[in-house]
């Protein structure tokens, strides 16, 4: 029986020469920082997106789409990731998150990010 592909949104949250990161509770990297997002729930990604950065860090996700990516774990995952802000102070909110905070862009960069996050900040860092 073949896998359902699932579609998951990410978002690059953009301060100064910064980017949010989370750290999540839950597998398949537990510890890992990443950026806030989740498994698309509805017909319309950015609203997913924004419903998820919401409950990840008390605050409102404003940005647009910028890059995909396909991977394959336990199950086919195309990723929408977006690029943009948020309006407040994001702190931990979420049930799933364990720590919220912006991190240099070029520290970052360094970092063993989560799922294929390091390619696409890798990419992001090319377009700027």
């Amino acid at each position: 029986m073949p896998l359902t592909l699932k579609v998951v949104v990410s978002a690059l949250i953009i301060k100064d020469d910064t980017i949010l990161l989370v750290q999540n509770k839950k597998n398949p990297k537990v510890g890992c920082y990443g950026f806030p997002g989740g498994v698309v729930k509805g017909a319309n990604p950015l609203e997913s997106l924004i419903k998820q950065v919401l409950d990840d860090t008390s605050c409102k996700f404003e940005g647009a789409f910028f890059t995909y990516n396909y991977r394959e774990e336990t199950f086919p995952v195309a990723t929408l990731f977006f690029v943009g802000t948020v309006k407040g102070k994001p702190h931990k909110a979420g049930a799933n998150i364990s720590d919220v905070t912006f991190v240099a862009i070029e520290e970052a960069r360094k970092m063993d990010l989560a799922h294929d996050h390091n390619l696409i900040l890798e990419q992001y860092v090319a377009t700027r």
